[in-house]
């Protein structure tokens, strides 16, 4: 039994209090006006705005009423612990704990200290996603919860890679396996984390590990965004597999007194027939070749009229999941970003996958292929890119963007400052051109 009142809400599922007396919760509402307050461990928040929060759809005189039944539930249920967790005046209502008590709050604080010992004890607070499986009562405290269940897991996979950075770098390895492992729970498809458990196989002389590993990786990115290995991960596969091949060989003894008695044995063996029908191919092929040679004549083939060819070709294909493509103007609007953005590099003409489904034909100069992947949430997007020179499998450029779907500015300040300098580069533009 816990000896003091430590609540958690990095579980994945639910809010769990740990206390020295049990807990014996009295309806949804008290527990959810818990998990408000453990949001702002030590802030006084408003009456008005939990009551919003937790029954937006009442008017707020019988939302204030309902906040009091569910504040008098929960001090029941505390008052046995410690009554004076919970702070309350006719305006706001507080808890009334260190945030160290609240699992979140010491696992950000953990984080930030320099020393592995800290971070490791961070990783182990971290049991699943802020509140994953919470019933919020409102799309507001959904979007509330999303916002720090974002920042919180992009802490814990940055936190994990630098430790295993760190242990990779001093070569302390026995805590690496546990720390990927980690990482991979939260974000199945993080390919720093696939490579270094690649790596962290290959030290260890377990080469076929390191390469069922890098194939879950394909499978991960192929699952969650749609996309294939970084040019890096194909890389260190490549690497593994030549260290592979470069070990000595055993002794092939028998294989040559077998190639040698073969050899042998074909000497004595009887020729092959030769096909009898050799002069029927022959016929048949002067005949073909006579008869196009007439048909040309009698129908030559039109010219075909010159064609200004582009000298830089950019084909664009965008694909929207399906919460996306509910929203015509979502869709619009995102392509015509991209499509504006992608017209600023000079010389360029720019393809759209969703208007031609098929490239243009006999492609001249310079030609590149960016794939998107949209994937909506309520009212929050994920825009996965890739760019690719269309004579290569191998990325140039990848990245992933999350946004509010009424902050479109955001995706176009991020193509310029990401794809578009890349795109630069490789075509040999500088910085003033265009």
């Amino acid at each position: 039994m816990q000896d003091r009142l430590f609540i958690r809400m990095l579980t994945g599922g639910d809010l769990l209090v740990e206390a020295p007396v049990p807990i014996q919760w009295k309806g949804r509402a008290a527990r959810t006006l818990l998990t408000l307050l453990a949001l702002q461990p030590g802030e006084p928040v408003s009456r008005d705005r939990l009551a919003g929060l937790l029954w937006p759809e009442s008017d707020q005189k019988s939302a204030r009423g309902s906040l009091r039944m569910a504040l008098h539930s929960l001090r029941d249920v505390l008052d046995p612990v410690d009554p004076e967790l919970i702070c309350a005046t006719n305006e706001s209502i507080m808890l009334d704990v260190e945030r160290e008590a609240i699992d979140w709050a010491l696992f950000e604080n953990l984080c930030a200290r320099p020393d592995a010992e800290s971070r490791l004890r961070a990783l182990d607070l971290y049991r699943g996603d802020l509140l994953a499986a919470l019933p919020a009562p409102s799309e507001a405290v959904n979007e509330l919860l999303r916002d720090d269940r974002e920042r919180l897991r992009d802490i814990a996979i940055e936190t994990g890679l630098d430790l295993i950075a760190s242990f990779e770098d001093i070569g302390e390895r026995d805590q690496i396996g546990s720390i990927i492992r980690k990482i991979l729970t939260i974000e199945p498809a993080n390919e720093p984390a696939h490579q270094a458990m690649m790596r962290a196989h290959a030290a260890a002389g377990d080469r076929s590990a390191a390469l069922r590993q890098y194939e879950q990786c394909c499978e991960a990115l192929d699952e969650h965004y749609d996309l294939g290995p970084s040019a890096e991960t194909t890389a260190l596969r490549n690497e593994i597999i030549g260290a592979e091949a470069e070990e000595p060989a055993e002794p092939a003894a028998q294989t040559r007194e077998f190639s040698t008695d073969k050899a042998a044995s074909l000497e004595h063996s009887p020729k092959r027939r030769r096909w009898p029908g050799w002069r029927m191919l022959l016929f048949a092929t002067i005949a073909l070749v006579t008869l196009a040679f007439v048909l040309r004549v009698i129908w030559p083939p039109e010219p075909t009229p010159p064609i200004d060819e582009p000298s830089i070709v950019i084909v664009l294909s965008l694909e929207f999941d399906e919460d996306a493509q509910r929203v015509a103007e979502l869709v619009d609007e995102i392509r015509n970003i991209f499509e504006e953005t992608l017209r600023r590099i000079p010389d360029a003409t720019v393809f759209t996958r969703a208007a031609a489904a098929d490239e243009p034909p006999n492609l001249l100069g310079d030609s590149f292929l960016v794939d998107a992947a949209v994937k909506r949430s309520n009212d929050r997007l994920r825009i996965f890119v890739e760019l690719r020179d269309s004579g290569s499998i191998d990325p140039l450029w990848r990245d992933k963007l999350d946004f509010d779907v009424h902050t479109y500015e955001r995706l176009a300040d991020w193509l310029e400052s990401g794809l578009i300098p890349i795109l630069r580069s490789e075509i040999g533009l500088d910085e003033t051109s265009g």
